[in-house]
């Protein structure tokens, strides 16, 4: 899980080294160069609750998980094969689509899996992610000063991101334990919203 951490997490930060040469070959403002972050931060940040939410109503956690990534990954290949700017900002917005999974997901599969060492797992996967956040766009840079076409060289980062779904799909069982209203009463449902969305002074312990 921290490798599949370390590559979803790597992903955002993969284009940084990218933004000179994207500008000077998309010829772009400074407020266009702003927006290819912004396409990508607000799909990421209006999908989590929704997707979060239905993974918990149907209980296929590791559905969405596997399947963001593999869109998040999917995407970055698309990037790869952006002839224009407008290209550029379907594909990333489609990133922050599928990146917009894996957090809410895989927290929930980490505190399934390993609830007597909680603190240490959310530890060692947060690690991961944090490995992610320098080793990929280093990585991006030097193999861009070797190579010298950023297109052929992002889609090969992205395969890493088809491998890591592909073992976790075939590795991870799915809880297919449901939330929701299928299997709590509709009160009880509501209350557990309610807990989570209130200001913590407010919340008070399940019973």
């Amino acid at each position: 899980m921290s490798v599949a951490h370390m590559v979803n997490d790597g992903y955002m930060y993969l284009i940084a080294p990218l933004l000179p040469i994207i500008q000077a070959e998309y010829g772009l403002l400074p407020v266009q160069i702003g927006l290819l972050r912004s396409v990508y931060s607000i799909p990421n940040s209006l999908f989590q609750l929704p997707l979060s939410f239905l993974a918990d109503f149907t209980g296929r956690r590791k559905l969405f998980w596997v399947g963001g990534l593999t869109l998040y990954s999917l995407a970055y290949i698309g990037l790869g094969f952006a002839k224009s700017f407008q290209m550029f900002l379907v594909f990333m917005s489609l990133a922050g689509i599928g990146g917009s999974t894996y957090h809410p997901q895989a927290s929930a599969i980490l505190a399934e899996r390993f609830s007597k060492i909680k603190g240490f797992a959310f530890g060692i996967h947060g690690l991961g992610g944090n490995i992610g956040n320098f080793v990929f766009p280093t990585l991006m840079g030097f193999a861009v000063v070797y190579m010298g076409n950023w297109h052929n060289v992002i889609p090969f980062f992205a395969l890493a991101g088809l491998v890591v779904a592909g073992i976790l799909f075939v590795t991870f069982a799915e809880n297919k334990r449901r939330g929701g209203p299928s299997s709590h009463s509709e009160g009880s449902f509501k209350q557990d919203v309610l807990r989570v969305a209130a200001p913590p002074a407010t919340t008070q312990p399940h019973q």
